[in-house]
């Protein structure tokens, strides 16, 4: 059977949120941990790329900015620390060579990227919202029958996805800071 990366995200989030508010099933969740982290493995580098292995839709694929927010964002729901090498990398690395650009807009890398980077803190995660706030309501469509959504057309997946998928990623990027409480403490970790 043919594991993808995404399928892997998906049980992800509800043990650790029940974990959270039924500390009994620690246990449960690190068990399923262990499951889960059998099949979540580093990609191959990029062609021409050799700064860090990402992460990919599938093993052995090339690694891209979406999946490696994604599978960071597993780690660190998964439990790696916010000062492992490789958290720590391939943050920056996604913060600084792949910004927000909103020539090439891709909502499903902001969204994962943007929730990395929020619970991973520091400068590239005010970077990151400093742009982030201001520039995408700023795209917003004001007038006429769309009013209050975002255009589908030059998105990387908006174009086959549709004007409510643009949306909803990009309300949920707003929204990050009430709908996800940071999983690190910033005042145990060590200065960037």
């Amino acid at each position: 059977m043919r594991t993808t990366l995404r399928a892997i995200w998906f049980l992800v989030p509800a043990p650790f949120s029940a974990r959270q508010t039924q500390p009994e099933l620690s246990s449960s969740f690190a068990f399923h941990a262990r499951l889960l982290s059998i099949d979540f493995r580093h990609a191959q580098p990029a062609p021409g790329r050799h700064d860090a292995a990402g992460y990919a839709y599938t093993v052995g694929d090339v690694a891209s900015p979406s999946m490696t927010a994604e599978g960071l964002l597993c780690r660190q729901y998964l439990g790696w620390h916010r000062n492992m090498p490789g958290m720590a990398q391939g943050l920056g690395t996604l913060a600084i060579n792949h910004p927000i650009s909103f020539r090439e807009p891709d909502v499903y890398y902001w969204y994962y990227a943007t929730q990395a980077l929020h619970h991973y803190g520091g400068r590239h995660w005010t970077q990151w919202n400093d742009k982030l706030k201001v520039e995408l309501p700023a795209r917003q469509v004001l007038h006429g029958r769309e009013r209050g959504s975002w255009s589908p057309q030059n998105d990387a997946w908006g174009r086959h996805a549709g004007r409510l998928y643009t949306t909803c990623f990009s309300v949920y990027c707003l929204e990050v800071y009430y709908r996800h409480m940071p999983l690190y403490d910033p005042e145990n970790d060590f200065e960037e």
